[in-house]
């Protein structure tokens, strides 16, 4: 049996119905005249190799002319984000990367577990989106458990309330509060 090749050097296969053997570029590459998703075809004898050209993320190529755009920046989910319930979700400190994510969300409220108030980008974001900002200081872990029975009963009051939902819930990490919150919700939930 050979030895597995590198990660860089492997290839994606794909059988189609007709014989032919389809074979993903493990690399995105552009070909100036060839758009993006189109197959490069070459025919030997029977068989037909069928090169799809992925494009990188920053540009893509037109299918006419060969020239480039740039594209919008990725939608990156927030450090450790999690999908909770429906339309309830977790994570850590939303950075700016992570704004366009969190607007597909359509969010109602988001909710801050951390020692100090949300940064100005974060707040204006939720102003820009119509989304309820609500902080609840919680200072930085010390002990065993990160939260007080005041703090943990007041942080399910607001998951639980329906009219608040869609809701994102972050503390610092995504780890230690947030994780705490969430394990208070699931033993209300009656979960063992």
């Amino acid at each position: 049996m050979a030895a597995p090749r590198p990660r860089s050097q492997r290839s994606i296969s794909i059988h189609s119905p007709t014989g032919s053997n389809p074979t993903l570029s493990p690399t995105p590459t552009v070909t100036p005249g060839v758009s993006a998703g189109h197959a490069d075809s070459t025919c030997d004898g029977a068989a037909q190799l069928h090169k799809v050209v992925l494009a990188p993320v920053s540009t893509f190529a037109t299918g006419t002319g060969g020239a480039s755009r740039a594209l919008l920046p990725p939608i990156t989910a927030p450090y450790r984000f999690g999908h909770v319930e429906e339309d309830l979700y977790r994570g850590g400190y939303p950075k700016s990367r992570n704004l366009r994510f969190l607007r597909r969300l359509r969010l109602r409220t988001l909710v801050s577990l951390t020692p100090d108030p949300p940064n100005d980008e974060l707040l204006e974001f939720c102003r820009e989106e119509k989304i309820e900002s609500i902080h609840v200081p919680v200072p930085r872990p010390k002990g065993s458990f990160p939260l007080t029975y005041a703090k943990a009963t007041s942080i399910l009051q607001l998951l639980i309330d329906a009219s608040r939902l869609p809701l994102f819930v972050h503390c610092l990490d995504g780890v230690l509060v947030t994780g705490a919150a969430i394990m208070c919700l699931r033993k209300l939930q009656m979960w063992t």
